[in-house]
């Protein structure tokens, strides 16, 4: 008989940076110098308070059972007093707030909550390819909304009220904006709160990059009226560099934290306490932790625009985030022909803007997350491939 495992074709696609991961690692294994430049994974160490009340909290024997899905009392407060610090908004830590193992859990297990397979969701293009992602895992339909330049990459919402929107439940805004690094404008988050409520809209603003390289951050729910329709996405694995440390929160509107809430308590059980304290640590900084961090961030900065320069690409996104938002040479092929080329032939390794939308279409994404080394030797290995023979040879 035949085994019906073999006769299984999953929908499924692998996520493009494990295959290009795995394209490196084969690349070293035969004696080539690679420059990865292509994940936004900090390369910095957390806070060193985080450390210690990560240490002492383990150490205390009463502190390793299951946890509530609620999350403790204590980093719920932090949060609700990190929202009141920072971006003046109150936010409840009893029903407004829950944490999460890492941010891209809440995208996946909000649309979970909300949505069905006959509805729609509003992404970004480009954009987070996870909101997509996870809509489809649901059935529901993500529907592409244009972001580009000369829109400083806001939302044209009077080319969405335009549109039939009378499935959409969710629209998904990422602000500062990853991968361009744009940043809301003055009036986007009222603007988005208002549209959100004339058409029955949940907005969930994916605030992940919210202190990195961004002297003014902002909150959605800053906005009068924002919890009635709005909710955001905040981790702690950009702003504090704790990436592997899986720490994530969603705030803002009760009745849907308590939807997601009623879904988390069958699907996982807490997060361990000694994380949940250490993540309060984090949340207690002041601005003090941020300006080494972006000191560190903006001249990489100036690494990867003088190496964008060596590939003939142009600047074309903000300066907030941790990625530089290049439009390509005219090569003659895509973004993903053009990132291949890029690792096989001149051993540089950087995300095509294909894989954020049709709009990421001849685009590169440079990482900052990297030491400067690496941004060395993505640019002499540049300057020596034959890649770019037409330039240098």
């Amino acid at each position: 008989m035949q085994n019906p495992a073999h006769n299984t074709d999953s929908p499924i696609k692998e996520y493009f940076f494990v295959g290009a991961q795995r394209q490196k690692d084969e690349l070293i294994r035969q004696g080539r110098r690679i420059a990865d430049l292509s994940i936004g994974n900090p390369d910095m160490p957390p806070p060193p308070e985080v450390l210690d009340v990560l240490k002492h909290s383990l150490s205390q024997s009463a502190n390793h059972g299951y946890q509530s899905n609620a999350g403790s009392i204590v980093l719920r407060n932090a949060i609700a007093s990190w929202y009141n610090r920072f971006f003046e908004a109150e936010v409840n830590p009893d029903g407004e707030i829950v944490p999460l193992q890492g941010s891209r859990q809440g995208i996946l297990q909000l649309s979970q909550a909300l949505l069905k397979p006959d509805d729609k969701v509003l992404v970004p293009d480009p954009g987070y390819p996870s909101y997509s992602f996870a809509a489809r895992m649901i059935g529901a339909t993500p529907v592409p909304y244009s972001l580009n330049a000369k829109n400083d990459f806001i939302p044209e919402l009077e080319v969405l009220q335009n549109s039939n929107l009378s499935k959409v439940k969710i629209m998904w805004v990422n602000y500062p904006h990853m991968p361009t690094g744009a940043k809301a404008l003055n009036d986007t988050f009222e603007q988005l709160v208002s549209f959100a409520s004339s058409n029955n809209i949940i907005i969930v603003n994916d605030n992940a990059y919210a202190f990195v390289r961004n002297n003014s951050p902002e909150s959605i729910l800053s906005v009068a009226g924002a919890k009635d329709v709005a909710l955001e996405l905040n981790s702690l694995s950009k702003n504090y560099n704790m990436a592997g440390w899986r720490l994530g929160f969603l705030a803002g509107s009760a009745a849907v934290i308590s939807h997601l809430s009623q879904l988390k308590s069958h699907l996982d059980s807490g997060i361990a306490l000694p994380l949940q304290h250490a993540a309060a640590a984090a949340l207690d900084l002041g601005y003090k932790w941020f300006a080494p961090l972006n000191n560190a961030y903006n001249a990489r900065a100036k690494s990867a625009q003088r190496l964008a320069h060596a590939m003939g690409c142009l600047s074309a996104g903000g300066d907030a985030g941790m990625f530089l938002w290049v439009k390509m040479p005219d090569m003659g092929m895509t973004s993903s022909e053009f990132a291949h080329l890029l690792l096989h032939e001149a051993g540089v390794l950087l995300a095509p803007g294909s894989l954020f939308g049709s709009n990421g279409e001849g685009h590169l994404r440079i990482s900052l997350c990297a030491p400067e080394e690496q941004f060395d030797i993505a640019l002499d290995n540049i300057r020596k491939s034959s890649v770019f023979n037409h330039k240098y040879n």
